[in-house]
C-alpha cells in the first residue's frame, strides 16, 4: 500500500533544501496506524519480494533496526525497520539538530545488524553491487539473480545508476572475475531497463550532478569561512 509521507515544514529562506532533506527517513516514524514499516535505501532492485515480506515478522527489540549487506564492513543500514510510535517518533527528533538535516544524521542513531540468512534456505536477502567483487570462485551471476531478494547499487567512484557516467567509470569499478562481472552489468542493465519501462526517465546527464556536488562544496565553504570570522 503506498501512503504519501509529508514533507517536513520549511523555514523561512530554506527554499533550496533537497528532496532528502525535505522528505526525511524520520517522517516514517510518523505512520502510527501501521503496526511496522519497511524502508528499502536507493537505488537498487527488489529481484524477489517474499524474503522481504518475512521481514514483517522479524523479533524486534526496539523500534528501530538496520540491515547491512553482509560484505560491506561500513554496517551502512540498506534496510529499514520502523516500529512507529508518536513516543519514537518525538524521542528521535529530540535527539537531532533543529530544522533540516541530512539521513546520515537519523542513520548513525539506528543499530544496524548484517541481513540475517537462512541456512535453509539458499536466498539471500540483500547484496550490494560493491560486493561483488569480492565473490568466491563459486559464484554464478544466474544464481545470483535468482537467489537475490534486494540489491543496492552503490560502488566507489559512481554517484549511482541513475547517472549517464563515461564507460571508463563503469569499467574501473567493475568486479574482476567474469561471472561476477556478469552480473554486475546485468544489476545496472536492468536498473536502466526498469526506470525507463516504469517511470519513464531516462539516465541523468552526469552534468547535472556534478554541478550539484560543485554548489554544494561552495556552499559549505562559505559556511564554514563565516563561522571562522
Amino acid at each position: 500500500m503506498l501512503q504519501a509521507v509529508e514533507s517536513i515544514p520549511l523555514a523561512e529562506g530554506s527554499g533550496d533544501l533537497t528532496e532528502e532533506e525535505r522528505y526525511p527517513l524520520t517522517n516514517l516514524l510518523g505512520l502510527v496506524h501501521y503496526n511496522r514499516v519497511l524502508s528499502l535505501r536507493p537505488s537498487g532492485l527488489i529481484l524477489d519480494s517474499t524474503p522481504l515480506d518475512l521481514l514483517f515478522t522479524l523479533p524486534m527489540e526496539k523500534p528501530l533496526l538496520g540491515l547491512s549487506a553482509p560484505e560491506d564492513e561500513s554496517m551502512q543500514p540498506v534496510i529499514l525497520l520502523f516500529e512507529p510510535s508518536k513516543e519514537t517518533y518525538l524521542d528521535v527528533i529530540s535527539s537531532l539538530p533543529e530544522g533540516a538535516y541530512p539521513d546520515s544524521e537519523f542513520l548513525q542513531r539506528v543499530p544496524s545488524t548484517p541481513a540475517p540468512a537462512d541456512g535453509e534456505s539458499p536466498m539471500t536477502l540483500l547484496a550490494q553491487t560493491s560486493g561483488l567483487d569480492d565473490v568466491d570462485a563459486q559464484f554464478d551471476a544466474t544464481d545470483f539473480f535468482d537467489t537475490t531478494a534486494y540489491i543496492r547499487l552503490s560502488d566507489p567512484g559512481l554517484p549511482g545508476p541513475e547517472y549517464d557516467m563515461p564507460r571508463s567509470n563503469y569499467v574501473r569499478a567493475m568486479p574482476r572475475s567474469k561471472q561476477a562481472r556478469k552480473a554486475w552489468e546485468g544489476v545496472y542493465e536492468r536498473f536502466r531497463d526498469a526506470r525507463m519501462e516504469v517511470c519513464g526517465l531516462d539516465l541523468e546527464a552526469v552534468e547535472t550532478h556534478k554541478l550539484e556536488l560543485q554548489d554544494a562544496v561552495a556552499s559549505e565553504n562559505v559556511e564554514t569561512h563565516g563561522q571562522r570570522n
